[in-house]
């Protein structure tokens, strides 16, 4: 039996919606073989101070822990290196958590709070310009004592047990990490519920079954892995009708996936709720057309963001309507507030006035 992963996202675009989410794996048998994976997210950056983005964060959450991380189909983050994490007091600036015991590199080093915080000082000290520092932008320092980390935060973040829970969380070892520079090789050293035993960038990484991984995962992974690279949603179609992968995700053609079938019982279909976004971005630089807010305003009075959900994506996503999509927290329909309805009237006005 063969598997499609995907986890359809709520929201999407300034224009439309759509998406999916990382992949985990749930073996159908325990013969020791290896599962195929294709995907068409790509891997910026095998360092975690160099990546922000969702094809090299499924990596991340394989080969790395974080202190936290979420549950399959879960949304609230929970345990993994951490034996437990809490806000200490009732301001929201101070984060502690716990380490679990037994936490080992590749190398044989025992995992400390010092890896901890000089996993997430080197992010904030390299701030690569695709890494992950913007998002820990309230996170003022960390201390470690033993295996008490301690984060202090510059305001109120309700949100960062989510952020320590992404890539952006993922625990390196500090003897194998340089401080101040990104790592360049095609080595990783984590303590995730696999290891990274060979990566071809675009094209392949082959992972092993961590033996001495402790986390999340109940009883750890039990099959090896090959992680498989596509181009185009459609080269990954191809792999998959061929069956040259066994998981198929992020992402098949929007039309592929309205087709699906989970009642088909030659596959199997996981579906799971997300909040990625799609946007389209305008060159608003001065002597540029869209450099006028009239222009967008016309713009925004025309762009039909239900029938691009329904027929360019078939139905796959959600239109969105806010820079914050649907189920996180600061979510308002603002656009629709404000431009509820295709108006062709409205727009010939704004142009006009805008010359």
């Amino acid at each position: 039996m063969r598997s499609v992963r995907m986890r359809i996202l709520a929201g999407l675009l300034v224009l439309a919606a759509v998406g999916v989410g990382a992949w985990q794996l749930v073996p159908s048998k325990k013969d020791g073989s290896t599962i195929t994976v294709g995907t068409t997210d790509a891997v910026t950056s095998l360092d975690p101070a160099g990546a922000y983005d969702a094809g090299s964060w499924a990596l991340f959450s394989n080969v790395f822990q974080s202190l936290l991380t979420f549950a399959p189909g879960g949304t609230a983050p929970v345990p993994d290196a951490a034996k437990s994490c809490a806000f200490v007091g009732g301001d929201l600036t101070t984060y502690r958590c716990e380490l679990r015991s037994g936490l080992t590199f590749p190398s044989g080093r025992t995992m400390t709070g010092e890896d901890v915080k000089y996993s997430f000082d080197r992010i904030l000290r390299i701030k690569s310009p695709v890494g992950p520092a913007p998002l820990l932008d309230t996170l003022r320092s960390v201390d470690a004592d033993g295996p008490t980390v301690t984060f202090h935060l510059s305001s109120p973040d309700a949100t960062f047990p989510f952020k320590v829970a992404t890539g952006a969380g993922s625990i390196v070892d500090h003897t194998a990490y340089p401080a101040g520079k990104l790592r360049t090789d095609n080595g990783v050293d984590g303590t995730g519920p696999y290891t990274l035993t060979s990566y071809t960038k675009d094209d392949k990484a082959v992972l092993a079954p961590n033996s001495r991984y402790r986390g999340a995962v109940n009883g750890g992974a039990d099959r090896p892995v090959e992680l498989r690279y596509y181009a185009t949603p459609g080269a990954l179609d191809t792999a998959w009708k061929d069956k040259r992968v066994e998981v198929a995700t992020r992402q098949l053609p929007p039309q592929v996936l309205a087709g699906l079938n989970p009642s088909d019982p030659a596959q199997r279909v996981f579906e799971a709720d997300g909040s990625e976004t799609r946007n389209l971005y305008f060159d608003t630089r001065a002597g540029q057309p869209l450099h006028d807010a009239k222009v967008r305003q016309a713009m925004a009075w025309l762009i039909d963001r239900e029938r691009l959900a329904a027929t360019v994506y078939d139905g796959t996503v959600d239109p969105l309507y806010s820079l914050i999509p649907a189920g996180i927290t600061g979510h308002t329909a603002s656009f629709f507030d404000d431009y509820p309805d295709q108006d062709p009237k409205k727009a010939r006005r704004l142009l006009t006035e805008a010359g």
